[in-house]
């Protein structure tokens, strides 16, 4: 299954100002076969992912054309043959 959330705020309905944003996503897979049906073997085992990504954006817009932006995600990511 998946889960996505976005949150975010601007000090100012005008593009000037400061702003932030953070967003997460997971993803567990119920495990996956990556081999085509026709070429599987009594070997072939299920694949399962986790995945989970956290991302932060903060940013200082000074008119509609200048602005300031810093980001920073985190990643992470296991794979494996058992669920």
């Amino acid at each position: 299954w998946q889960l996505r959330g976005i949150a975010g705020f601007r000090t100012s309905e005008e593009k000037k100002g400061l702003w932030g944003r953070v967003s997460a996503f997971y993803h567990d897979s119920p495990g996956y076969k990556n081999v085509p049906s026709d070429e599987q073997t009594r070997y072939t085992v299920k694949n399962y992912i986790k995945e989970k990504t956290i991302n932060g954006k903060v940013g200082w817009d000074f008119n509609e054309s200048n602005s300031l932006e810093l980001q920073y995600t985190k990643d992470n990511l296991s794979n494996s043959t058992e669920n």
